[in-house]
């Protein structure tokens, strides 16, 4: 009878152990398929998207599985307001995509690793704004030109400011003259004009996504120093003699005439215009003065107005014409007020720059 009982034990023992046996196994192979799921899969870092020419480019560091596996692709991802379209599948180790045909606004980019058929979770996104248009800058100077364009000033303040709608203003670049560049990073810079004459500010605009603006220029003229003159004849107290009076001063044809003559210097705007007052004086009874002063053709009553010079043969030279007939007395005594103006209209203080008598 123990001998059935034992028997029996053993067949019952092993009906029982058999099952619990199968099911351990089935526990260890379902813990092992469990570490190739999504959760394993480690979740990609940002893309970095860059523009290369019209395109955008997306590229991503690549990533594994929690235990180092390499994954199989990625899945790239554009979201722009709320459409999110899949842009690129690749295949590892591929850690690039280019978007052919990116939006002109600002999109959102992002990227999933995938092994098998298992995915991570979305990388962070990555915001990029596609630009193909470059910045502009507007250029303003302070001080009121005249006609001319002159401002009569030691000094403008330049000011460049530039807009882009797009990616946003990354630098400025200008150079004053001939002098070096200078690259300022924000969206707008002045800076001083100092030197008399004319200046050339040559300025353009970079934005964020590499497009540069074509070369501008603006040309600021400044001048506050008035003109100078100086006769060149005469030159001496006299007397002088027909011949000496004949062929000293030159018209602005260059041939010879008689009067008197001289230039100006004026080193920024030119000179615009010189204006004379020419006086001849004889004495009454040798001691009563009389004054007349010429208009051009006859020594007049007409004191008090200045009229313009001629033009000499050079740029700057002036001619007041004056037939030696009209000094050809030894009575007479002469003086000689010149007033010149500059481009910029700075006018020289009427200066009496020669006396001569015969």
């Amino acid at each position: 009878m123990r001998r059935i009982s034992c028997a029996l034990a053993v067949v019952l023992g092993l009906l029982v152990s058999g099952p619990n046996s199968a099911q351990a196994s089935w526990q260890a192979l379902g813990t092992r398929a469990s570490t190739a799921s999504a959760t394993t899969v480690n979740r990609p870092a940002a893309p970095v998207v860059t523009k290369v020419g019209v395109n955008a480019q997306v590229s991503w560091t690549a990533t594994t599985l929690a235990q180092g596996t390499a994954v199989t692709g990625y899945t790239v991802l554009r979201k722009v307001g709320a459409t999110t379209i899949t842009l690129c599948t690749t295949t590892a180790p591929t850690a690039t995509c280019v978007d052919t045909a990116p939006v002109q606004t600002t999109a959102e980019y992002s990227v999933i690793a995938r092994y098998r058929g298992w995915a991570s979770q979305e990388s962070t996104r990555t915001a990029f704004t596609f630009d193909t248009v470059a910045p502009v800058t507007t250029a303003a100077a302070t001080g009121t030109p005249n006609g001319a364009g002159w401002i009569r000033a030691a000094s403008s303040n330049v000011t460049l400011t530039a807009t882009d709608a797009g990616s946003g203003v990354a630098s400025i670049r200008y150079k004053i003259g001939s002098a070096a560049a200078v690259t300022v990073n924000a969206a707008s810079t002045n800076f001083a004009v100092n030197a008399q004459g004319t200046t050339t500010i040559t300025y353009a605009a970079t934005d964020n996504a590499g497009n540069v603006e074509a070369d501008k220029t603006l040309v600021v003229k400044l001048d506050n120093v008035a003109p100078t003159a100086a006769m060149t004849f005469p030159t001496t107290a006299g007397p002088f003699n027909a011949a000496q009076w004949g062929t000293n001063c030159r018209t602005s044809a260059n041939a010879p005439v008689a009067g008197v003559c001289g230039t100006t210097i004026d080193t920024a705007s030119g000179t615009d215009n010189v204006q004379y007052e020419l006086k001849r004086t004889w004495y009454l009874f040798g001691f009563i003065p009389i004054t007349r002063c010429w208009n051009g053709s006859a020594f007049a009553n007409s004191c008090g107005t200045y009229r313009d010079a001629a033009d000499g043969p050079t740029a700057g030279s002036w001619l007041i014409t004056l037939p030696y007939t009209e000094i050809d007395d030894s009575n007479y005594e002469f003086e000689l007020r010149l007033q010149a103006t500059d481009v910029a209209g700075n006018a020289m203080p009427a200066t009496l720059v020669r006396s001569w008598d015969q």
